[in-house]
């Protein structure tokens, strides 16, 4: 929250990105439609402020980010 209102969104994603490249060792990570429109659906300016994801790697190193189960 310590980034302007019209960048949190964009910043949000970055993160995601980078935790999940960090914790999968890997650089090639996608962000699949449902986890994106979760973080999009109430604007740019108010990312929420917890999601659970699910990871998955595939056998060529690519990872996939899917929205997890729960709240």
């Amino acid at each position: 929250m310590n980034t302007p209102r019209e960048k949190r969104t964009p910043r949000a994603v970055r993160f995601l990105r980078e935790f999940v490249s960090k914790r999968m060792k890997t650089t090639e990570v996608s962000i699949s439609e449902a986890a994106n429109s979760m973080l999009w659906q109430r604007g740019i300016s108010k990312p929420p402020r917890h999601i659970r994801i699910r990871v998955v790697k595939d056998k060529e190193g690519r990872v996939i980010v899917f929205p997890g189960e729960g709240k």
